[in-house]
């Protein structure tokens, strides 16, 4: 049973639930008095409470989170993972049932975008129900929830194949992949992670110097990486800035950091006009080092 007070001017009190002729209210607002007409729906409720079943549901609607489009209702068995509250009244839930959901376009140029992440929200209709463990949905869900935990090459956003071509290379041929949530929780005691992102934002951007031939060992950007679990800065800075570019042919680059961008092709760089960008997924390494990410062990492939 649910209900809604008003702090302001509602008054509640809470009773035995239990088929009985006691009316006595074992918590209650201040100043509240039981009138003869409640003590009847009282014994309503009572009756009722007795021969009640909660409705198992349909699952005319069930998606997983992979399958979900926006603007479309439906139905999801998951896990909360978090809850944390927003603004006053307002709570987020973080939930997960094993799938990715799928990586949005990018609205907004590489600089000041719009944020693009997957919200839902409970309407006033929506219920929540706990779900038993020996349930055979259950059980196919937490099966796809371990695998994704546990795979040969780590955790791997869903969308991603390792067959494919990559615009990046690391260091080592045979790695295991952790998602960015594992490096905001481990980044203290492990020293590099090697993670499949995209390139999301680019901060403190210049076209012209990636086409330069005189490239500074001090010049550094901050790179804004998203995969299905956060979202973070990394600095490209120094050596590291000049070996990510340097196997990359000078005439390239402009092309290259559009192709990283997921910018299209007939967009200018330097144009602050706004469109439409789709990143794709990137190899990359991060460190953490003096309280703040790096890209390091990574550069771009040529053609």
């Amino acid at each position: 049973m649910t209900a809604v007070f008003y702090k302001n001017f509602s008054a509640f009190a809470l009773c035995d639930g239990n088929p009985s002729d006691d009316f006595r209210c074992y918590q209650a607002t201040l100043g509240f008095n039981l009138e003869e007409a409640e003590k009847h729906l009282i014994t309503r409720l009572r009756q009722w409470r007795g021969g009640f079943q909660l409705s198992p549901g349909t699952m005319d609607n069930l998606l997983s989170l992979k399958d979900i489009s926006n603007g479309k209702h439906f139905d999801l068995i998951c896990k909360v993972v978090d809850i944390y509250k927003v603004a006053e009244n307002v709570w987020m839930l973080l939930l997960w049932d094993g799938t990715d959901a799928p990586p949005l376009s990018l609205h907004g140029n590489y600089a000041r975008f719009l944020s693009s992440m997957w919200h839902g929200s409970l309407s006033p209709s929506s219920s929540v129900r706990l779900l038993s463990n020996s349930d055979n949905i259950v059980l196919e869900y937490e099966r796809k929830y371990n695998e994704r935990i546990v795979r040969k090459h780590g955790r791997l956003p869903q969308w991603v194949d390792l067959s494919s071509h990559f615009l990046t290379g690391i260091d080592g041929e045979i790695v295991r992949f952790s998602t960015l949530i594992d490096v905001l929780r481990y980044a203290e005691v492990d020293p590099k992670f090697f993670c499949v992102v995209r390139v999301v934002a680019m901060h403190t951007f210049q076209a012209q110097d990636f086409c330069s031939f005189d490239v500074s060992s001090e010049y550094r950007i901050r790179l804004t990486l998203e995969d299905s679990t956060a979202r973070i800065h990394a600095l490209l800075a120094g050596e590291e800035w000049m070996r990510f570019f340097e196997a990359c042919p000078v005439d390239q680059r402009n092309t290259k950091v559009k192709m990283l961008l997921g910018v299209p092709e007939q967009q200018n760089l330097d144009n602050d006009d706004e469109f439409t960008r789709n990143p794709p997924w990137i190899k990359c390494c991060i460190q953490w080092k003096n309280g703040l990410f790096y890209v390091c062990s990574t550069w771009l492939v040529p053609n």
